[in-house]
Formats: C-alpha cells, structure tokens, sequence
C-alpha cells in the first residue's frame, strides 16, 4: 500500500484530556516495538499485542510550507510503501527492538486521517508527542496540505509546537533520536 504522510514530533506531552478532545472521545491504547538500526528510510515494526510485522520504506521527501495564523509552518511530506509479510517472516529474535507505548487519537479528515499520539519509551523514561495526517490517495498531495491547514488553524496551540526538524516518520525519529546516554536502546 502507498501513503502521504506529514508527521510531526515533539518533546511536549500530551495529556488524555487533549488526546479524547481531539478523536471525539475515542482513544486507543498499545505498544509498537521497532527493529532498531534499519536507518530512517525503512521502518520494521512489530505492531500491538497480536505483533503482526510492517514494513514501511519511504520512497520520497517533500518539503512543504503552510501559512497557520501568519506564521509559516514547514514539515515534510513523506511517500511510504507498507507491506506485511507473512506472519512467519516475524523476523530476527535476538535483533534489538524499541517498545514504544501509544496513546493514539484518531480522527478523518475527508480523505485524509488524523493521528494525535502520546508516545512513551517506558525503559529509557522519553515521552514525546506526534502529529500526523496520511491519506492512501497518493496523488492528493493539495487534500493532505489542506487537511492539515485546517486542523492546525483550529489547534494553534498544537501548531506553534511543530519544527520542520521534527518532521519526520517513525523510522527517522527512532534512527535520529538521542535515548540519553544509551545510544543504542532495547526493548
């Protein structure tokens, strides 16, 4: 399958009350475990309890910009292939992998989907926060940078807390990211 993504990251915790606010009540609850020392173009993730493996490349990055109450928002939007393979293709269990605990809200935006996540690496006490729209229409760039104007006009709270430095899928944020003085986190 092939996605549009713009995803944030940030170091600012979300509480549920923002999280039930932005999903209309509905939040979800699970930890994802990521392959460590893939790079930030591919992505290996066991998914939830049931550990169902995702592979997710990213076929190409898009600096975009968008005009949220007369400051200039950047971020990147990223073209990913996903794919499952089959259940025994689990993969390495001696390989290194990260826990990350999720607390996702989710919500449409037409064609696009909205995720609002409080993200907690338990072992290595890191909370963070993301923000992401995706839409399978992979030719609807305009209908994502759209989706996102208007979420983030009606959140400019939330808006003022993106950089274009964080911008960026799993892969990356895992691959670029400083886990104290463990640089290279199990899980």
């Amino acid at each position: 399958m092939l996605t549009l993504e713009l995803r944030w990251f940030t170091p600012e915790p979300l509480d549920d009350r923002e999280l039930r606010a932005f999903a209309d009540g509905r939040v979800e609850a699970r930890t994802d475990r990521y392959l460590l020392g893939t790079g930030d173009a591919l992505g290996v993730k066991r998914r939830g309890p049931a550990a169902l493996l995702e592979h997710k490349r990213r076929l190409a990055r898009t600096p975009v910009s968008l005009a949220i109450e007369g400051a200039s928002l950047t971020g990147f939007v990223e073209r990913w292939r996903k794919t499952w393979p089959d259940r025994g293709a689990a993969g390495n269990d001696e390989a290194e992998w990260l826990a990350v605990e999720k607390r996702r809200a989710l919500r449409r935006l037409g064609s696009c989907r909205a995720e609002l996540a409080l993200l907690r690496v338990e072992s290595l006490a890191v909370v963070h926060s993301t923000l992401a729209i995706e839409t399978t229409e992979i030719d609807a760039i305009d209908s994502l940078l759209r989706s996102t104007h208007a979420l983030l006009r009606a959140r400019p709270k939330l808006a003022a807390s993106l950089r274009i430095a964080k911008s960026c899928g799993y892969p990356a944020w895992i691959h670029g990211a400083r886990w104290g003085s463990n640089p290279q986190p199990s899980g």
